[in-house]
């Protein structure tokens, strides 16, 4: 049993239509398994032959309890996102129209009554799908006597479900699993993002991460520094696992090995892929930090000597305009490593050429002077920081004034 429960996206508009969504399809299965609702007006509701108000009628109706409850789930978890992004206003009629798309597509290829919300929910999951390709999707699977926590790219997951419902309708013929309203809905939803993130109609920020039409519609290209802007990852996983090792070793070779077993003996099902994925997931974090630690043996020497500092996520922070965090990695590598000046001289050449500001270039250059123990490391600080006042005041006279009385006023090295 494979379950969504978290979708992480930043912080939006209180998706109040959702909730009320949500409120609404377990207010009519209420009423329904209650008796409350005539069977006629019941009638008028479900999706069948073609009635105009059942093609968004049956949306809030649902066969049984479980049926609702999964339901809701996914689409508390894909809704509040979709909703938060759009606006109460706005989330409707994708809502509904991704439902009708759903309930057409089941009109047109089955003959049998459709009720239920799925149509629209995978519709909304497609829609996320647009807006946040690389974002995390937390899950959790509960299988038998064991179970496992993870995370992945919204873009893997979704794409399985909607695959999973490509091959259940040419294999699960006989079933009652609307497989194509789920396909109906999910193209649906998939267009309307696609056309309304083409149209400029849905505000983007940076904290959202790329679309999809930004992602693979992105080159690498120089960004302010000269350095190639690389796109995020999408095949990313994070698993984190509630049993123990030798639980999942034991069940993860046995789903391994039940498969070929089984074709041999001729009761071959479709579901078994999926029991062997299964079993793989249980084992494939072990053998790939086996097999990495083992490649880093071999291709990389490892160099003996004093650790130097990596400058990596500082300079990331300061590209991407996130100085606070910057600022936050040099102050951890001056912590560290007492002696380096290249920390004080790339905050001072933050605070004068991201940030335009004098007075917090002086105050890092001051603390600069302090924190350095060696003669010559505060020579070249002090060097460092009259380039960088030369290039930013004028006349050249002034600068130099201002680079003696800095000089004057700095302390020394801390005791």
């Amino acid at each position: 049993m494979l379950l969504p429960y978290r979708i992480r996206v930043s912080p939006g508009r209180r998706p109040v239509v959702n909730y009320v969504i949500i409120g609404l399809c377990v207010c009519f299965f209420l009423v329904t398994v209650f008796g409350i609702f005539p069977q006629v007006l019941l009638n008028i509701l479900v999706c069948f032959r073609w009635n105009p108000v059942g093609l968004i009628g049956h949306q809030l109706l649902h066969g049984d309890i479980f049926h609702l409850v999964f339901n809701m789930m996914f689409l508390w978890v894909f809704g509040n996102a979709v909703c938060s992004k759009l606006g109460n206003l706005g989330y409707v009629p994708v809502f509904v129209a991704a439902g009708i798309a759903g309930g057409v597509a089941h009109l047109v290829t089955a003959p049998n009554p459709l009720v239920g919300a799925s149509g629209a929910i995978s519709g909304i999951i497609a829609f996320c799908l647009v807006l946040y390709p690389t974002n995390k999707v937390s899950c959790v699977f509960l299988g038998g006597l064991f179970g496992c926590l993870f995370s992945i790219n919204a873009f893997w997951l979704i794409l399985v479900w909607f695959a999973r419902d490509v091959w259940a309708i040419f294999r699960d013929t006989d079933t009652i699993v609307a497989h194509w309203a789920h396909v109906g809905g999910f193209v649906g939803g998939l267009v309307f993002g696609l056309v309304l993130l083409k149209s400029g109609l849905i505000e983007r920020r940076e904290e959202d991460g790329p679309s999809v039409l930004e992602f693979f519609g992105r080159s690498e290209t120089a960004d302010t520094d000269g350095k190639k802007a690389s796109r995020p990852a999408l095949a990313s996983l994070d698993v984190t696992f509630s049993s123990p090792p030798w639980l999942r070793w034991f069940i993860g070779l046995g789903l391994l090995i039940s498969y070929p077993l089984l074709c041999r003996r001729g009761k071959f099902d479709f579901d078994a892929p999926w029991i062997m994925l299964i079993g793989a997931v249980q084992i494939a974090p072990d053998i790939a930090d086996f097999f990495g630690n083992l490649a880093g043996g071999l291709f990389w020497k490892h160099e003996e000597g004093p650790p130097t500092p990596i400058y990596g996520p500082a300079e990331r922070f300061a590209g991407e305009g996130k100085y606070v965090e910057a600022e936050a990695e040099y102050e951890a590598i001056i912590e560290e490593f007492p002696d380096e000046t290249k920390p004080h001289i790339d905050l001072i050449d933050i605070a004068f050429k991201r940030l335009d500001n004098p007075t917090l270039a002086q105050q890092f250059y001051e603390r600069g002077m302090k924190k350095l123990r060696q003669e010559e490391d505060r020579q070249v600080l002090a060097d460092a920081y009259g380039r960088a006042l030369e290039l930013h005041f004028q006349p050249k006279t002034t600068v130099r004034r201002v680079i003696s009385l800095n000089r004057d006023k700095a302390d020394g090295p801390d005791q």
